[in-house]
This record gives structure tokens, sequence and C-alpha cells, in this order.
């Protein structure tokens, strides 16, 4: 899957599908007392967020790395997000 450039937040946030499955099957493998919340995302370049906590806790290292197709317009964007929609269905 290839994500899209739509904005500097969304590109800051994208989690690819194997890092996703990777850090949901270390949260549940791991024997901890009491809980934890960590950042889950990929190896974004306008990383926002701290994954250190993932890391110490959880032992997540992303293997995606964020490459996006380049910035579309409005309404391709638009376009896009339906098409995506209504093949999820």
């Amino acid at each position: 899957m290839t994500p899209i450039r739509i904005n500097d937040w969304e590109d800051s946030c994208w989690l690819g599908p194997n890092d996703f499955l990777n850090g949901l099957t270390l949260a549940v493998e791991v024997m901890l007392d009491g809980y934890h919340v960590v950042n889950l995302v990929s190896d974004n370049p306008a990383g926002r967020w701290s994954l250190d906590e993932a890391r110490e806790v959880l032992g997540f290292v992303p293997s995606e790395r964020y490459e996006p197709r380049g910035r579309r317009g409005r309404v391709s964007r638009l376009m896009c997000r339906l098409g995506w929609s209504l093949r999820q269905s």
C-alpha cells in the first residue's frame, strides 16, 4: 500500500499495515503490569511522535518507510478517498 501525500499532519501520523500488525502483536504478547499508552507510527520523514516508549515497553521498531507519491489536488484527494471507502464496503 503506497500512501498518498495529503498534508503534513496526516503524513506524520502514517502507520503502515505491517507496522500496525507488528505493534499489535507486540502489545498482546508483552508481559506488563498495569497499562501503557504508546505511539505507533511508521518511519515518517516528518515524524512528530516519539517512539521512545513504544521501543522501551514493546520493543517496537518501525519497518515501513513513508514514501508518498506526491501531493494531489482537492478533487483528486476526494475522488481517491471516495474510491477507497467504496472498495472497503
